[in-house]
């Protein structure tokens, strides 16, 4: 987990992967720094608890938390943000 962390850092391990989380489907992509939580479904409303299991999707698929998220494309849109891997103190 370290070293994917330590990877994902550096922005050379980039990673596409579904999360299954409260019957949803998430995939998870990354791109260096940049992270893409994309609904398998088009998304009715953006609810908070939607918000929320798209940052566990990230976590579960990364290892990492998402910062500086934001939302694009209205129903059928997603969320893009920054991936924070820094060890825990």
């Amino acid at each position: 987990m370290i070293a994917l962390a330590l990877l994902l850092a550096a922005g050379t391990a980039d990673i596409n992967k579904t999360v299954q989380l409260d019957g949803e489907g998430y995939r998870v992509e990354t791109e260096g720094e940049e992270v893409r939580v994309i609904p398998k479904r088009a998304l009715k409303a953006l609810t908070l608890a939607r918000r929320d299991n798209m940052r566990v999707a990230v976590k579960a698929a990364t290892g990492c938390k998402i910062e500086d998220e934001f939302f694009t494309g209205g129903g059928n849109g997603y969320m893009v943000g920054r991936l924070i891997c820094a060890p825990s103190h």
